[in-house]
């Protein structure tokens, strides 16, 4: 028994660890995003350049990895509310079909999380090669 405590405690810390690894992440990346959007929506309407079609094209990629990182929150904090609500005399009750559809959705949640982030950080490497372009352009 002693042994499944300290199984679970380190378990429990690295789903925590895990959780604020994340939110760092997506929170420098929103930060990042959110920069971006602001300057260069701004350079749109100052300035009457060349260069408005990769502008508006950052503008977009921008608006699209912001949208990702707020659905990678709101999935992260559904997840907890969800679990939650679960107590220990609730998954006592469960049968093992119930459990294990609550396990797959779980999951299906994470695989998604994970394919968002893998997009998100596409999605930033296309913005730096297009700042890179407008840059060399000028």
């Amino acid at each position: 028994m002693v042994q499944k405590n300290i199984f679970d405690s380190q378990q429990d810390r690295l789903n925590d660890n895990y959780v604020q690894a994340s939110f760092s992440y997506w929170n420098s990346l929103l930060t990042i995003n959110g920069l971006i959007l602001t300057f260069f929506s701004a350079d749109i309407f100052l300035s009457v350049k060349d260069q408005g079609l990769l502008t508006s094209l950052l503008v977009f990629l921008c608006v699209i990895s912001i949208v990702l990182i707020l659905l990678n929150h709101r999935s992260i904090r559904n997840f907890y509310f969800d679990n939650a609500s679960l107590t220990i005399e609730k998954i006592s009750s469960l049968t093992p079909v119930e459990k294990e559809s609550i396990m797959e959705k779980d999951l299906q949640q994470f695989r998604n999380r994970k394919n968002r982030d893998s997009a998100l950080e596409i999605l930033m490497f296309s913005e730096a090669v297009i700042l890179f372009l407008m840059v060399v352009s000028k």
